[in-house]
């Protein structure tokens, strides 16, 4: 993402992991805005809508865990 822009994320069916490899970020969580610094590991829950500001250029990961490669049956499966 490049630095001073606004990225929201898509609602999730299942819970999984993000990481900040790179950069500085605003994320909401719980109804706060909290700033991850990389390296950053994040654990998302299931139903939440995630809303990111980059300070700076940046790198943020979703990983799921599956087997599937085709995005369409992705976008199905683990999103709202």
């Amino acid at each position: 993402m490049p630095g001073d822009s606004l990225v929201v994320g898509k609602t999730h069916r299942y819970g999984h992991l993000s990481c900040l490899s790179l950069g500085r970020v605003l994320v909401s969580v719980d109804d706060e805005i909290v700033e991850g610094l990389a390296p950053w590991t994040y654990f998302c829950p299931a139903g939440v809508k995630r809303v990111l500001y980059a300070l700076e250029d940046s790198v943020w990961t979703t990983f799921h865990g599956t087997q599937e490669t085709d995005i369409t049956i992705l976008e199905r499966d683990l999103v709202y």
